[in-house]
């Protein structure tokens, strides 16, 4: 066994890791949040939210099978500009969600 320093670049394994968690929470968290008795609503938000929250144990999984710095995925430090930027897109996404959502309802007549 060799002393070598952890790859500076993601690998394979990191790979595989990062899939396999997004699978077993993605899809394992869907189907028990099926078997709940709940709401259909409070099921689709729990249901969508699971497709955010099984990358980042992906992510999480993958960073953790060799610790090494968060450069080595592309994560870096950005500035307050950036932030404020991503914020503001947010908001817009959001209203523009919320106009298309209107649109479609008036030109459907679904509900």
């Amino acid at each position: 066994m060799t002393n070598d320093p952890a790859p500076s670049a993601p690998g394979m394994p990191e790979v595989i890791v990062g899939l396999v968690l997004l699978a077993v929470v993605g899809i394992g968290g869907a189907f028990a949040v099926m078997r709940l008795d709940i709401d259909p609503v409070i099921r689709g938000i729990i249901l969508t939210s699971l497709s955010g929250i099984g990358g980042m144990a992906g992510f999480a999984g993958a960073h953790l099978l060799r610790i090494r710095s968060w450069a080595a995925f592309g994560v870096r430090r950005t500035s307050g500009r950036w932030v404020r930027r991503g914020i503001l897109l947010g908001i817009l996404a959001f209203l523009a969600k919320g106009a298309a959502i209107l649109a479609y309802v008036q030109v459907t007549g679904d509900e």
